[in-house]
Parts: structure tokens; C-alpha cells; sequence
């Protein structure tokens, strides 16, 4: 693998890739199309393995045969970024494993070539196909899929398969069936064809588009999909740039890109859930004295904003419901750092109210609030908060499993002295706060972590972007 020093320099792409639409068909320009209805000949065709293709009744069709014929397209058909559909029916099958297949990419020079095999069941696959040495047929399936339609198998279905750089997507009626990544040894050009194993098929409606390559900025997004990169979480909402635990930050975070936001939550005197670190006002605010002596009222009357810059003047202390509104609309998580064990049913009480018991990561150190989480909320995701967990017992992780933890929220230090392999050995996640340098984003996704805490997000998604673009850059060289 390439230095990670790299990732820092003479790197010049587009960073904050937008998400990539994966399920719907991309259309190019069409450089070959035909329906049969006045071709009478397979003049530009050219035939493998069995000589019984023939065009009739205005279709393209095959009997049921050995081995595996195929038929590659005119020779217009050739490139690299591509997609084929037709319409196909198979009549008829040696039994229900049996397939047929629409491809790219076929060098006939050396028979190689990507293939969307379905079967007359319905299995779906995007494989590499392959003619050995030995003139045998076998492929790489890169992934399968079965997604029943209710049709009878013998019913008239059109295929489309794109490939573009490393990324091949199937369509079936077009619905996306299967998605897969492609290594480097696929990326080349070749021509559109199809390829059978004991089947009867009628072939209709055949178009081939040439489509455009694959972008810089697609190649990041695909990476993603293909690599695993940590959770951006803002410390405190997005604290470098905003007053701390205010929507102001809890939003301007989120349109940073993170992921989701890290608050602190403390209960009122007359009862209700707000967002406060500090246990006294002093740092954050213009009030004075312990937090927890006031009612809401007088906590959302002082300023939490001219502190940190006037310009924030007049932000106020965030009511937690109004954090989880905003997480929850914009389909984020929320993880809930707990001040105070006497705020954690209303904190309960909020989630369930706005269904974002799954938008929710709860964090406590403490085994008997840990139940009481998972006693509200079944399906909650618990964090064990650990600060610098040093060396540990081998027992250390399978205890934090058998007190109803799913996760180890710990301070970073690199070397990390905990045992990471035991944790996930138990089937815990580690998050890591708070990383504020690119160096230390870097380390922490060298050792897997799952979520990175931070007060700057918009430099944590550039640095993650940056090990993306690296990663891109080595496969698809």
C-alpha cells in the first residue's frame, strides 16, 4: 500500500462527493440497435460453439444445447463503458440452474469478458466469464441476487447490464437486481454479445449504449461504498465554528456533513431534557452558578451564543426534543453523552415520542443506567464510555458484552493500548473522541475505528475523503 503521507499531498480531486443514485439505469448514446424485424441474416455477427443461432418470426433464437454458445454483436458494439439490454424469454431449460447471460467487454483474442448470467430460476449474478486453456467455460461471480418478480420463469423480461470503470449494475424491468464491484483485470474494452447453458431463448429489442467513464467524484463515492470508512459524529454540534450544544451548532454540523452530532444532556429543575456540558453556567452562558438549580425557563433565557463569538449573541441553551426534531428530519443520529442518571426517562421519553430510537446512541459508564436504557428501549444502541482504557484484562470486553454495551466510547491515543482484536472478537464498535487533526483521523481509521468524535467534522470528512480518493487512485490505476 502507498505511504498515508500521500494522502496529504498533490491529491488535486473533487472532495465531498455526492452520494451516487445506484438503482436507476443510466442511458448513453445507442450504437447499436436492432428488433429483427427486417434483419433476416447474422451478417457482422460472429458465432462460438454452436452454429444453431438463426433470427425468426422477427426474434433472435437458440435451441436448447451443450456447452455454452455465445454470440457476439457486430463489431460497433466494442468499448469499454457500456450497457446491453434486450428483451429476452426463456422458453425452455435443461433444469432450473440452467441460465442465460447478456455481456460486455468480450475479447476474442482472448476470451474474456463480464457477464450478467440469470437463471431460469431467477438467481441473478454479474461474473467474470473466462475460456481456460482447456477450452472450459467457468467465471467469478462478483455478486448474486434473487429477487422474485411473481412471474413464471418462462415469461419475456428485459435485461440491461451497465459497466462503467470498476462498477457493473444489472436491471431487470428496470429494477436494479445486482450491483458488484469489478477488479482491474476487468477494466478493458471488448464487445456486447450473449452466452447460454441449456436454454431455449427468444432474443428481442437489443440495444447497446455507449456510456460516459466513471468521474473522479464517482470513483470517491464508490470507494465508499466498497471501503469502510469511520462515523463523523461533531463534538458538541459542530464546536469549532459554532457556540457548543446550541441548535446552531447541532445544524451547521449536519450541513457540514457529519453524520451525526454528540450532545450533552442534563435535566432541568422542573424536569425537562436540555443540552449543557459544563455542570455550572458559567463558561458557556451569561448565568452564573450550578445548572441544575434553574427551571427551564430561566436556563433558555441567557445567552449561550456571545461567549464563544457575539455574533452567536442571543443563541440559546438547546432543548434536547428540539436536537432530536432536527437529527431526526435530516436522518441523523444523535449520541447522547449523559450528565445527569436523573434525565435518562425523559431522554427515553423524547426518542420514543418522535420514533428516533434508531437515530440514537446512548452513552453511560454505568452497567445499572445501561439497563435502564435497554429496559425503555429495547433496540437501543448503547456506548460504554471509558475515557483512556490502558491495558485491560482479556475479560475487560467480554464484560462490557455482558453488561448490555454495544460499543466502547474511549478517548484516542495512538498507540491504543486496549486489545482492539477482543473487542471485536465480542462484537463491540469503538468510537474515538475527540480527534482534531488529520494525523490522528488517519491512525484512527488504521485501526478500524467505527466512529470518530470531533470538533471539526468538515476536516475529518475532507481527511476520509482524502483516504478515499487514495484508495480510488490505487484501483483503478
Amino acid at each position: 500500500m502507498k505511504s498515508f503521507a500521500l494522502l496529504f499531498f498533490g491529491i488535486a480531486i473533487a472532495l465531498f462527493a455526492q452520494p451516487l443514485d445506484m438503482t436507476t439505469p443510466m442511458h448513453g448514446d445507442v450504437v447499436y440497435q436492432e428488433n429483427f424485424d427486417k434483419t433476416t441474416t447474422l451478417d457482422g455477427f460472429t458465432l462460438f460453439e454452436s452454429k444453431q443461432w438463426k433470427i425468426e418470426n422477427g426474434k433472435l433464437i437458440h435451441p436448447i444445447t451443450g456447452g455454452t454458445p455465445q454470440l457476439l454483436l457486430p463489431k460497433v458494439t466494442f468499448g469499454q463503458d457500456m450497457a446491453i439490454q434486450a428483451d429476452i424469454t426463456m422458453l425452455q431449460a435443461a433444469n432450473e440452474t440452467r441460465w442465460a447471460a447478456i455481456f460486455l467487454r468480450h475479447l476474442e483474442d482472448k476470451p474474456v469478458f463480464t457477464q450478467m448470467p440469470v437463471r431460469y430460476n431467477r438467481l441473478t449474478e454479474i461474473a467474470d466469464g473466462i475460456i481456460d486453456t482447456n477450452n472450459r467455460f467457468n467465471w467469478r461471480v462478483y455478486s448474486p441476487a434473487h429477487k422474485p418478480d411473481g412471474k413464471p420463469a418462462t415469461a419475456t423480461r428485459t435485461h440491461r447490464l451497465e459497466i462503467r470503470g470498476n462498477i457493473a449494475r444489472s436491471f431487470i424491468d428496470g429494477k436494479c437486481a445486482c450491483i458488484a464491484f469489478l477488479d482491474g483485470s476487468s477494466v478493458h474494452p471488448g464487445r456486447a454479445g450473449f452466452s447460454l447453458s441449456a436454454v431455449q431463448i427468444e432474443i428481442d429489442n437489443i440495444i447497446v449504449e455507449k456510456l460516459p467513464p466513471l468521474s473522479m467524484e464517482e470513483k470517491i463515492a464508490i470507494s465508499k461504498l466498497n471501503v469502510s470508512m469511520p462515523f463523523v459524529i461533531a463534538h458538541r454540534g459542530f464546536s469549532e465554528k459554532y457556540p457548543e450544544n446550541t441548535l446552531e451548532a447541532v445544524k451547521g454540523a449536519l450541513e457540514a456533513g457529519a453524520d451525526g452530532v454528540e450532545i450533552d444532556a442534563r435535566i432541568s429543575k422542573d424536569g425537562v431534557i436540555y443540552c449543557l456540558h459544563d455542570d455550572t453556567l458559567n463558561r458557556t452562558t451569561n448565568g452564573t452558578g450550578p445548572a441544575r438549580q434553574k427551571t427551564i425557563a430561566e436556563l433558555r433565557e441567557l445567552d449561550a451564543g456571545s461567549k464563544f463569538n457575539p455574533k452567536f449573541a442571543g443563541a440559546k441553551i438547546a432543548l434536547f426534543e428540539d436536537v432530536v426534531k432536527v437529527v431526526k428530519e435530516k436522518d441523523a443520529t444523535v449520541l447522547v453523552d449523559l450528565k445527569e442518571a436523573a434525565a435518562v426517562d425523559g431522554i427515553c421519553d423524547i426518542l420514543i415520542k418522535h420514533k428516533a430510537t434508531r437515530n440514537a446512541l446512548l452513552d453511560t459508564g454505568s452497567p445499572a443506567i445501561a439497563k435502564k436504557y435497554r429496559s425503555r428501549i429495547p433496540d437501543a444502541n448503547v456506548i460504554c464510555i471509558t475515557g483512556v482504557p490502558g491495558q485491560r484484562k482479556n475479560d475487560f470486553a467480554r464484560n462490557l458484552k455482558a453488561n448490555g454495551f454495544d460499543a466502547l466510547f474511549a478517548q484516542f491515543q495512538s498507540p491504543f493500548l486496549l486489545n482492539l482484536t477482543d473487542i471485536r472478537l465480542q462484537g463491540l464498535s469503538i468510537f474515538f473522541w475527540t480527534i482534531n487533526n488529520p494525523r490522528d483521523v488517519v491512525n484512527a481509521w488504521k485501526m478500524g475505528a467505527d466512529g470518530i468524535i470531533t470538533d471539526r467534522p468538515t476536516m475529518v470528512r475532507e481527511t476520509l475523503d482524502r483516504i478515499a480518493a487514495t484508495i480510488t487512485d490505487m484501483d483503478f490505476k
